[in-house]
Formats: C-alpha cells, sequence, structure tokens
C-alpha cells in the first residue's frame, strides 16, 4: 500500500473475544500484572463487529480473532471462526501458548476452518520453559502442537502453522538453535519459525529490558497501524494494539461502526502523524519498533 493513499476501511482486523489467560509469562502484560482490565467480549458485540466486516470482506486481508489473551479459552471460538470463512474471509489467525490445544480443540478450529495458528513456544529447554512462561507445563504444550501437526495433515493441509520464540536473555544461542532444529523436523514448507527480539510495547512492560528501544528512534511510518485496527473484549478501541492501556482512545465500537472509528479525526490524525515523519511527537510510538518484520527461519515476512 502506498502510504500516500489512505485506505477507506483497514485491511487487518484485531479482534480480542477475551482478555485473560492461563499464563503469567514474564515478558507479556499479564505476567507483570499490568492489565488492570479483563473480561470476554459480548455476544452482542461480537455479533455487531464480525456482520460489517464480513461486508468489508473484499477489503480484509486477515482478521486475527486475539490481542491480549489466549483465544482458546474463548469456548465459541470455533464458531468464530467459522463464522468469518463461511462470511469469504481470506484468512483468520489465531495465536495461542498451545497449553489448552487438546485434541478436541484442534478438531474444532481446523474444521471450523482456521488459516494461521502461531503457537508463542518460547523454548523447549524444561529447566527455562517454566520460568519464561510461568503456569504452563512444557510436555503438555509440545505434545499438544505436536499432535495438531498431525491433525493439521489430516484435516486441513492448507492451514499453516507458525512456530515463534524471542530473544529473552534466559536464552543462550544454542536454546535457540536447539529450538530451532525440532522444529524445523516438524514443519511443513508452508510453515514458518519466528524468532523476535523482546518488546516492551512501547516502552511501558516493567519486565523487558529497554535499552535496545531507548536508543532507537524512528520517524518512518508504522506499517501496522496504517492498516490495522485493533477491537479489545470491551469494544474501546486504542491507537494499535501495543496501547493495551487506552492510553490513546480512538473510538467505541460499542456505538460506532469499525468505518466510523476509522475514518475519525483522531483516528485519521494520528495516521496523518506517522504518514509525515511526525511520529516522534506520539510518545506511546517514539521508541516502538514493533512494526519491523522479524526474522522467519521459513516462509513469509510478519
Amino acid at each position: 500500500m502506498s502510504l500516500s493513499l489512505s485506505l477507506s476501511f483497514p485491511k487487518f482486523i484485531q479482534i480480542e473475544t477475551v482478555r485473560e489467560c492461563n499464563a503469567r509469562c514474564r515478558f507479556c502484560a499479564h505476567g507483570t500484572g499490568q492489565l488492570l482490565e479483563k473480561g470476554f467480549m459480548s455476544e452482542e458485540l461480537f455479533d455487531k463487529i464480525a456482520s460489517e466486516v464480513i461486508e468489508h470482506k473484499d477489503e480484509i486481508s486477515r482478521v486475527q480473532l486475539n490481542e491480549l489473551g489466549e483465544p482458546l479459552l474463548d469456548k465459541k471460538i470455533a464458531e468464530r471462526i467459522r463464522r468469518f470463512k463461511d462470511g469469504g474471509i481470506r484468512e483468520v489467525l489465531l495465536i495461542t501458548n498451545g497449553a489448552l490445544l487438546d485434541e478436541r480443540k484442534a478438531v474444532e478450529i481446523l474444521e471450523a476452518g482456521v488459516d494461521i495458528l502461531r503457537c508463542s513456544i518460547t523454548t523447549i529447554n524444561p529447566e527455562k520453559y517454566p520460568l519464561l512462561r510461568r503456569g504452563l507445563n512444557l510436555e503438555t504444550v509440545l505434545a499438544n502442537i505436536n499432535r495438531y501437526i498431525e491433525l493439521r495433515d489430516a484435516i486441513n493441509k492448507d492451514s499453516r502453522i507458525y512456530i515463534s520464540t524471542e530473544k529473552d536473555p534466559l536464552l543462550t544461542d544454542e536454546d535457540i538453535e536447539q529450538w530451532e532444529a525440532y522444529w524445523k523436523n516438524r514443519l511443513s514448507h508452508n510453515d514458518v519459525l519466528k524468532i523476535s527480539e523482546l518488546f516492551s510495547f512501547g516502552l511501558q512492560l516493567s519486565s523487558v529490558d529497554k535499552t535496545r528501544e531507548l536508543g532507537i528512534e524512528l520517524s518512518t511510518p508504522c506499517i501496522p497501524m496504517m492498516q490495522t485496527i485493533y477491537i479489545p473484549y470491551n469494544g474501546k478501541v486504542p491507537l494499535c494494539c501495543i496501547d493495551f492501556g487506552w492510553q490513546i482512545p480512538v473510538g467505541d465500537a460499542n456505538v460506532s461502526s469499525l468505518q466510523e472509528i476509522w475514518q475519525n479525526d483522531i483516528f485519521s490524525a494520528y495516521r496523518e502523524m506517522h504518514r509525515n515523519g511526525r511520529r516522534k511527537e506520539i510518545p506511546l510510538c517514539l521508541h516502538c519498533d514493533g512494526w519491523e518484520p522479524k526474522q522467519n527461519l521459513a516462509g513469509e515476512k510478519s
């Protein structure tokens, strides 16, 4: 997309049907205790959002059905996937820690038509995993993901799997190499391994060393913000997905359409600031490098 042009509707939709998690990872706002508001999206709000998104299906590249929460806590997640796929959405993505991905749930989401399942598995080191992914059991997660791969190949071979890790200071180069070798032997050529820098959500997370990000002052536009709208569980839309505390609210999906929010003066003004190289004037954006493509070991860029 040329940044000189404005989209009339966002290409990427992030819908957070649940803001709660079964883990307390040390590099996440759930783990640091900084998420003060949690809950589940109401059926009324989800239905309103889904109906509008499907109306704009030809303008949308992807719907992501979670953000700051574990999507498998949503008992209706397979039903929601199916609604979007039946409605003509070309790609539906879920991001999970894998702990709740038992065989029954795996079959449900595969049969519903999920296009991408991204599994965040920071390490396969049994001593370090519980320090990083607090509250989860590595054996359970590995068994779930390995079984999911088998079921994917049998039920929906076109569905892709992304396995991701973060460069936490606890991890050595050897840890990451072992992680890479383990998954490369299991994934297909259409799947993706992703290695990311730890990210502080625009210097917000108290648990992440911010030295690297403090050394960055970007003037280039944030590509996701130019194309993406994030709707949290309560419908209160912030500037982007890193704004988990609503520092910059831009609209309310309970009372406005997504198109109205996307085109309103507030949201449009912030996108214009980015487009004109003025992101430094937005404190949340000044040191945020979350927009940069992450290192992929196979497949496409994120």
